[in-house]
């Protein structure tokens, strides 16, 4: 078990551990076209930081790189095809990430919040623009503006 989720309920646990696919599914199909390059970056990603990102992340991303690709297929399969009627239950459901930011270790939440919005950026970009990269569609940016719903852990707030 991740020690950081001690304190969370196993539907809390279950949620975290989906929440990469979730938001690579909002991001990546804010135009209604969940394409293959889009989750191919996705799992890149995730996957690259299991070997790469700070300790207090790694165990997380180590598990969820396991499962990634086979959660992410099977929320596509189960949440409904159209972006305007499958996006409100994610954005709902990655609203319920708040209040487990108050459940784990600060720091945890801070990188982990952090780590949430540069993998939805990396999967807008990753169908437009040069080689792939650096250009976003309105739909998408729309849908990365629109990630409000994760709010900054507010131990970190800089007020």
């Amino acid at each position: 078990m991740i020690p950081q989720f001690s304190e969370l309920t196993q539907e809390e646990k279950d949620l975290m551990y989906q929440v990469p696919a979730l938001a690579t599914i909002l991001i990546a199909g804010a135009d209604d076209d969940i394409d293959a390059l889009e989750k191919e970056v996705a799992e890149e990603l995730t996957n690259l930081k299991a070997t790469t990102t700070e300790a207090e992340l790694q165990e997380y991303y180590e598990k969820v790189s396991t499962t990634f690709r086979k959660d992410l297929e099977q929320l596509i399969s189960e949440l409904p095809g159209k972006a305007k009627f499958r996006n409100p239950y994610i954005r709902e459901q990655l609203a319920e990430i708040n209040v487990i930011f108050d459940k784990v270790p600060p720091m945890f939440a801070n990188d982990f919040y952090r780590h949430i919005k540069q993998i939805a950026k990396r999967v807008a970009e990753a169908s437009g623009g040069v080689l792939g990269y650096l250009s976003v569609s309105k739909e998408e940016e729309r849908a990365l503006n629109n990630l409000e719903m994760i709010l900054q852990p507010k131990s970190f707030d800089k007020k």
